[in-house]
């Protein structure tokens, strides 16, 4: 029994420190006070650190409760083992690292200036039975900050559509979101309430307004309209003739008489007449005219940014100069999502023309490869009435390595016999380069056109970088073409000794890069990248720099002798560089627990024997 309790406590005595709560990103008002979380329960006597981190330089803040920092004042340790940062000024921001043995982990700080003004508001008047859109702004935030919508205290952000707007490069800007509502009898009396948010800072401020619904009434048909007769004669209002006996008509010199239509794909060219009436005296004089209707003269669906599997990513439906704007529908693979949609109009004219747009927030699975996204117009009565050509791919920004080619994606099936034009953009110049598969830019060696109908650049230098169009009809979609010049070199290494049952940091970095790429991160060919930590330093003047990305990893017996690798990336330009290490794992202290126990328990089958 002695040395079967030998063994449990050598195996207990080399478990490592319980992290409970681990840094997280936190933001803080400037000139308030923030604290860095950090609670833990250390099991071997471990010391716990902060140290602040400044490119290379890295700074100790605190061991244990004791402030290391030259000025005391600056920081104070709360609980087991927060960091308080006192008075928070814009120097203050940075990496943070709580530090346990040989076990760190990290977060940043960052200072903000909360928004001057929070407001919700409804872009329609609210009414039960209807789809209303109702938006939360914040105003001149640094940065604009993250918006959270809740309806009668049930988060209803997932259904908002999120931007920034009137962003300067102080960094001060607004944020909008927006969401459509459902409204029901249950709405009625409920408030709505918005929240602002940044990393680790929530509820910052807010504003709370009630639905103030107006229940719908009775629905008219046809409003009464203005009418006229002879004096003592009978009055009609509306299509029926209403007989008031012993009343009077106002008598004038005009007839008039209006009614509310609504109007649906199938008034298109159909003509309207009025006739003059007496009694018993019919269609003594009439006028006719067209309703004059016309349907968009496009519709296109688009990516407001390339989709990713595990991305949130919006897409977004376009009719453009349609009479009215018609209502957009969209479905993926055949099944209607437009309920998950933002809509509005926009460009409306006095004429009646104006332009129709809906945007879908679509989280992508792998189960969303090779589907469908499908944009209808739809007017009362016949619906879907007119497609667009179907957008395979949309265009992308694209890097190439200079001197190389690029190629920049727009794969269209065409539906009504457009023209697919390729165009580039330098500030308000505006250069053809290709109409269908025809080159018309000066230089014809320069572009190439591939499949239908990608636009390739040959021999890339600095001056062809810039914004390049396809256009469809009279639709466009745009992406960028960037000139990058490859790092010099990339490498992978482990910050400290990589030992089983520890938590250790794998850095990647790239040397040199004009521009500094973005790093990606695999083990064992399992993308990690998202565990991962990334900046940049080094940048100069000409553009160079060098992008850094660190990771910290659990490491466990499975992960001896696994690859780890690191690529490079730009835009459109994938794993163009790539470096590759062994885990070259160290079994450390786990390994001689573990042979230890072997001895022990040798010791006891011994022992057993000999009784």
């Amino acid at each position: 029994m002695l040395s079967v309790f030998l063994v449990f406590t050598l195996l207990a005595a080399c478990q490592a420190a319980t992290w409970q709560i681990s840094p997280y990103n936190t933001s803080a008002v400037t000139g308030e006070n923030a604290t860095l979380a950090c609670i833990a329960i250390t099991s071997n006597g471990e010391n716990i650190q902060w140290k602040k981190v400044v490119g290379s330089s890295v700074t100790a803040l605190t061991l244990d409760s004791t402030i290391l920092a030259s000025d005391k004042s600056k920081y104070a340790v709360s609980g087991q083992y927060n960091l308080t940062v006192m008075n928070v000024q814009t120097s203050d921001e940075g990496l943070y690292q709580c530090i346990i043995g040989a076990t760190t982990k990290e977060a940043s700080l960052q200072t903000v200036v909360l928004p001057t003004n929070v407001s919700t508001y409804w872009e329609t008047s609210p009414t039960i039975g209807n789809i209303v859109n109702i938006t939360c702004r914040a105003t001149y935030g640094k940065p604009p900050p993250y918006l959270r919508i809740y309806k009668d205290n049930m988060d209803i952000t997932h259904l908002a559509y999120y931007y920034t707007e009137n962003t300067r490069s102080s960094g001060y800007g607004d944020a909008v979101a927006s969401a459509a509502l459902t409204l029901t009898a249950l709405d009625v009396n409920k408030d709505i309430r918005c929240e602002v948010e940044y990393d680790g800072l929530y509820n910052a401020m807010n504003y709370t307004m009630n639905t103030n619904l107006i229940c719908q009434t009775a629905t008219w048909q046809i409003y009464p309209y203005n009418t006229s007769a002879v004096t003592g004669e009978k009055c009609y209002f509306g299509l029926h003739s209403y007989y008031s006996y012993g009343r009077k008509c106002s008598v004038d010199e005009n007839a008039v008489a209006s009614a509310a239509l609504t109007l649906t794909s199938l008034d298109i060219n159909k003509d309207i007449r009025c006739e003059v009436e007496y009694d018993g005296l019919y269609n003594v004089m009439n006028y006719t005219m067209n309703t004059n209707l016309m349907l968009p003269a496009n519709v296109y669906a688009y990516w407001e940014t390339s989709p990713t599997i595990g991305n949130i990513v919006n897409i977004t439906c376009r009719a453009t100069y349609g009479k009215p704007p018609p209502y957009l529908r969209i479905y993926k693979d055949n099944m209607d999502i437009s309920h998950l949609a933002y809509y509005y109009t926009e460009n409306t004219r006095s004429s009646g023309y104006g332009d129709a747009v809906a945007t879908a927030a679509l989280m992508f699975t792998a189960l969303d490869v090779n589907k469908d996204i499908r944009c209808e117009v739809e007017y009362d009565g016949p619906y879907n009435v007119c497609h667009a050509a179907t957008w395979q791919i949309t265009p992308f920004n694209t890097s190439a390595v200079t001197g190389e080619n690029g190629t920049l994606a727009c794969i269209v099936i065409k539906a009504n016999g457009e023209n697919v034009q390729w165009k580039r953009v330098v500030g308000s110049s505006v250069t053809a380069i290709t109409l269908d598969n025809t080159i018309l830019a000066s230089d014809k060696s320069k572009y190439a056109v591939t499949g239908t109908y990608n636009l390739t650049v040959t021999n890339v230098q600095t001056s062809d970088e810039g914004i390049y169009q396809c256009i469809v009809g009279a639709t466009t979609n745009q992406a960028s073409l960037q000139a990058v010049v490859l790092p010099t070199n990339v490498s992978t290494y482990w910050e400290t000794s990589p030992t089983i049952g520890n938590i250790v940091n794998i850095t990647c970095r790239a040397t040199y890069g004009k521009p500094p790429p973005y790093l990606r991160i695999y083990k064992d060919n399992m993308d990690i990248t998202h565990l991962a930590y990334y900046y940049t330093e080094n940048t100069r003047s000409s553009g160079y720099g060098d992008a850094v990305a660190s990771a910290a990893l659990t490491l466990t017996s499975l992960d001896v002798n696994k690859d780890i690798r690191c690529e490079v990336e730009y835009d459109g330009l994938y794993n163009v560089m790539n470096y590759t290490m062994n885990t070259n794992l160290n079994g450390g202290s786990s390994i001689k627990v573990h042979g230890l126990a072997s001895v022990i328990m040798l010791v006891m089958v011994v022992i057993i024997q000999a009784m």
